[in-house]
Formats: C-alpha cells, structure tokens, sequence
C-alpha cells in the first residue's frame, strides 16, 4: 500500500495535489458490518483539521467508525447522497437548513458504510483506468481485491457506486446492468449487480454541477431504485 508509487506512476508532482502518504489510510468509515447500504468511493478525498484532531485524540478506530457522527460539516459530496438516501429508505428530509443537515447525516450513520478503494487522503488529482493492460490499473489490482473482501465484510443489501471515473473499473469488475433510471437528462443510475451483490452505478457525481440534479429529482431517483432494489 505505496501512496509514493502511486504519486509516481499518475505523475502527482504537485506537493498538494497528490496523494498523501504521510496521512492515516483510510480504507472505511462508518460502522462496518452493521448497516445495510454502502457507498463506494475513489479514495477519501482531502482531509480535514477536525478529522486529523479527532485521529490524533481517539485513535483511528473511533474517528472512523463514528465518522458521520460527528462530520456534521457541510460536504456536498455526502449531503446529496442523503437526500437520495431519504428517499431510498422513505424518510422525506427537506433541506437545505441547519436542523435538517444534522437529519441528513444522522441517516448517513444509520445506514451507510462507505468504501475507499485507494485510502490516500489527496486534493485535486484525477485517476484514470483504461485498461487492465497499462500500469496504472495493474497498480490498483490489490485494492480492488481488497475491496471485494470488504463488500463481503459488510455483506450490504445494495452498493452505490458514483463517478464517470469508475466505468472502466467496472468493466473490469464486471458490472452487470439489468436496468436504467434517469435522474435528469445530464444523471443516470445504472441498476444492476456487481461484485455478487445489487448495485447501483451512478455516472456523474451527484453533487456535481455537471449533473444538475436537485434535491426533489435526488428524492425520487431514491424512491424509484427503491422499487427496482426490491427493498
């Protein structure tokens, strides 16, 4: 687990826009094995000053699995997710406000779990795989192995994977599209399976101003994928 080699292969020169491996690796958050939806992700993104306060105080084990606990801090990329989230589970959340941003993240932490594939915090750099025949994916095999394992530690009922970055990992994978669902005309969830579980594969980031997705088109996108998760 070299986030150097990684720096060097990707050619991340820039001392910020890397990933960090002076860093803790963070390969989960959340309360793993207990809750029933969990999200994949690319790595875990930029760190935060309370993250690392909170590491250098409790120890890795309960900053991470009471992560949405107390990451109540408004992040774009898990506050959308909630409100999609509300309307999977069938808990109408009405955002934006203070009150309901603590609702939103307190549904989080009952019932997501969230996967890092590469757990390097890093800022600004892009990843991408093309072919399992470049070094660059040869670089990440471990951790998809990896991850596997961990889907089936958590042995969820339906994984949520979101990105254009992740289309030809999940080729590589072998994600199985049974259906589509449009969120808007810019976002669409891919319904199908992947590693021998229900899986939803979302091809932009939610919370991207590429997607265009609202709160209400978020909400119902839930509660549709709802019917076709059979939950």
């Amino acid at each position: 687990m070299n986030a150097d080699k990684f720096n060097l292969v990707f050619k991340f020169q820039d001392p910020i826009n890397r990933l960090h491996s002076e860093l803790q690796p963070v390969f989960f958050v959340g309360k793993i094995g207990q809750r029933p939806f969990v999200l994949i992700s690319l790595n875990p993104g930029k760190s935060t000053a309370i993250e690392i306060e909170l590491y250098k105080k409790l120890g890795w084990k309960k900053t991470y699995l009471s992560f949405f606990e107390w990451f109540s801090q408004t992040s774009p990329y898990y506050s959308y997710f909630a409100v999609f989230l509300s309307g999977l589970v069938g808990k109408p959340i009405s955002p934006p406000g203070q009150e309901s941003k603590y609702r939103l993240f307190r549904l989080l932490s009952q019932n997501l779990v969230n996967l890092d594939l590469i757990p390097y915090h890093s800022t600004g750099i892009s990843l991408e795989f093309q072919s399992n025949k470049q070094m660059k994916f040869k670089l990440i095999e471990s951790y998809l192995r990896n991850l596997e394992d961990l889907v089936k530690l958590c042995n969820p009922k339906v994984l949520f994977i979101k990105g254009a970055v992740w289309q030809h990992l999940l080729n590589e994978i072998g994600f199985d599209t049974k259906t589509r669902e449009r969120v808007n005309s810019r976002l669409t969830a891919h319904i199908g399976e992947c590693f021998s579980r229900k899986a939803v594969w979302f091809d932009k980031f939610m919370s991207d101003k590429a997607s265009g997705a609202s709160y209400e088109q978020l909400f119902e996108a839930g509660h549709k994928i709802r019917a076709h998760c059979e939950l």
